[in-house]
């Protein structure tokens, strides 16, 4: 017997009657898929629900008072984030433009993260790669992006308490808690290949280029919001952005950092996104 569902690995069951001749009951646990890789070649890692403690202590150096409190959030249901930020021949495939300052003359734009984009050029490739493939593509919030980008990790980094040269795509003259002091960054660099991924496989969530999430931000906003799934106020006048850029320094990459936030039609070469794709119920 073949058991099948979209957007879960295939298992083949073999049933045998037992000493009586009777078939016993299947109890089969279907495992969901944790590798995606879509229609434009993206790859997207399996993102379990779970528990987590959003924002900052009192004590993490640099930190500013809207990474607090630090408060326990609920991420209720699995999602796919890629593994990767969106890179310049995925954006151009799906929009057919390409709006980045950085690398354009590169032979493989595919290897550099699109920049140059505001939340509203975010958004509207996450429509369109929705449309195209019939699945639910957006930005994450600002709490599904911090529970993705700590992966488990209390420290200020997804990799531990420390940041400096060769660890991201940042301004190594100005590292964090010890880091190795090194030159300043004037660009982007390709997807992935500056330091190592955080404990779920995901790539450049420290550095590179910053990141729209879904949220208008709000200061308060921790205070005031619910503890599980939230989707931060109804509206304002800027969107987040995580994650640090390759012009950022090291204390702006922190996982808790939310003081990089800019009005949704705001452009620059330090501007990029990661996408959310939502994974099917079970």
């Amino acid at each position: 017997m073949l058991l099948q569902k979209k957007g879960y690995r295939d298992q083949t069951v073999t049933v045998r009657p037992d000493a009586s001749g009777a078939v016993p009951p299947v109890d089969v646990r279907l495992e969901r898929v944790t590798d995606v890789v879509n229609s434009v070649g993206m790859k997207l890692k399996l993102i379990p629900a779970g528990t987590f403690q959003m924002g900052s202590p009192e004590t993490e150096a640099d930190r500013s008072g809207d990474e607090g409190p630090l408060h326990k959030v609920t991420i209720g249901r699995p999602f796919y984030l890629g593994v990767y930020e969106v890179t310049q021949g995925e954006f151009e495939a799906v929009t057919r433009r390409n709006p980045s300052l950085n690398a354009r003359e590169k032979a493989d734009r595919n290897k550099y993260p699109v920049d140059n984009v505001n939340y509203d050029d975010a958004v509207a490739f996450c429509q369109a790669l929705s449309k195209a493939e019939g699945r639910t593509y957006r930005l994450p919030t600002e709490a599904e992006w911090e529970y993705a980008c700590r992966a488990g990790a209390t420290t200020p980094f997804s990799t531990g308490a420390r940041l400096g040269a060769g660890d991201a795509v940042f301004d190594a003259s100005k590292p964090y808690g010890g880091g190795k002091a090194g030159e300043p960054e004037f660009s982007t660099s390709p997807v992935g290949t500056r330091g190592r991924p955080n404990a779920w496989g995901l790539y450049d969530m420290h550095g590179n280029v910053m990141e729209w999430v879904a949220d208008w931000y709000d200061a308060n906003a921790y205070a005031a919001g619910p503890n599980t799934d939230p989707k931060g106020p109804a509206g304002g006048a800027e969107r987040v952005m995580r994650g640090g850029a390759f012009s950022t320094a090291g204390s702006e990459c922190r996982s808790a950092c939310r003081r990089l936030n800019y009005p949704p039609r705001t452009k620059s070469s330090s501007f990029g996104f990661r996408v959310l794709l939502e994974a099917e119920p079970e």
